[in-house]
């Protein structure tokens, strides 16, 4: 059984895309300067869970023939929508905040890397215990633990990117530090932003 996601173990969240099915992201990505801004998610206690401030992890999935599987954005979460609104007793109308029909998304802000952190070098670095390289498929979000990502953050291979360094992290309030330590790994270069609303 899955282990359950709680303040005190989460490191940050991730968010999964096959690039099959967002046909237009390679030609966004090597254009450069390219920005996440929203993504769809499963209406779940985690994407409930999620919010503003909470760093979040993009991950390319699928074969690696149109994009190398691995980290290739970190950013912040800036707030979720498309949730049913809570009645005065608590319980949900079944209304969605955005309308009938729109699916639940969260809106952030990841900056894509100029180079992706492989799934290969990560395995290299013996990060290979991550949910998403054990379910690679799942749906989103998914999550890396806060000791995940302090070993995240401290493995050598990744120094090139930003990622070294870093101490044991637990809470939001810690984890909102690191999002500034991983911001350095994200490329900010003047470029269009985008609203892909992926779903993988």
């Amino acid at each position: 059984m899955p282990r359950p996601i709680t303040q005190q173990n989460l490191g940050a969240w991730l968010l999964r895309c096959n690039p099959k099915n967002e046909p237009e992201l390679p030609r966004l990505i090597a254009g450069g300067g390219y920005r996440i801004e929203r993504w769809c998610v499963a209406d779940n206690y985690r994407s409930r869970m999620m919010a503003a401030g909470d760093p979040v992890v993009f991950w390319i999935s699928g074969d690696g023939r149109l994009l190398a599987r691995g980290i290739w954005g970190v950013g912040r979460v800036l707030g979720v929508r498309g949730f049913p609104r809570p009645a005065a007793g608590g319980r949900p109308t079944g209304r969605n905040v955005d309308g009938p029909g729109e699916r639940p998304s969260v809106s952030v802000d990841i900056p894509l890397l100029a180079m992706p952190v492989s799934d290969q070098r990560l395995r290299a670095a013996g990060i290979d215990d991550l949910e998403v390289q054990k379910q690679p498929q799942g749906s989103n979000p998914s999550w890396i633990s806060a000791t995940q990502l302090a070993r995240l953050a401290a493995a050598n291979p990744l120094k090139g990117s930003g990622l070294s360094g870093g101490a044991p992290i637990a809470g939001r309030a810690v984890r909102a530090d690191l999002w500034t330590h991983l911001q350095h790994a994200a490329v900010h270069r003047p470029g269009s932003a985008g609203d892909i609303a992926g779903d993988r």
